[in-house]
């Protein structure tokens, strides 16, 4: 299930439903990482973004049966507007 969330978030970028970030020249733009049980959601400085992430959250969720750890769950970012940031910590219920 986990590799089939992956190959769904790496579709999406592919068709700019979602972004990821750039660390150099040649090299692909990542938009996750998973860890062991840890995923970490990486993408621009926007609700759009933000809320196709959560769809995409939200259907891997429905077919797995997983759940999101809102006690673990942090929304991190840089030079991004203060009601920006609320607006996407609000898209994914993250205080």
């Amino acid at each position: 299930m986990v590799e089939s969330f992956s190959k769904v978030l790496d579709f999406n970028q592919r068709v700019g439903l979602i972004t990821g970030i750039k660390f150099g020249n040649g090299v692909k733009n990542i938009n996750h990482s998973q860890f062991s049980d840890d995923t970490l959601l990486i993408g621009g400085e926007s609700t759009t973004i933000a809320r196709r992430f959560k769809s995409v959250l939200d259907k891997y969720m429905r077919f797995s049966g997983g759940l999101v750890n809102q006690l673990k769950s942090y929304i991190y970012s840089w030079n991004t507007a203060a009601q920006v940031l609320h607006n996407i910590a609000d898209t994914f219920g993250v205080s």
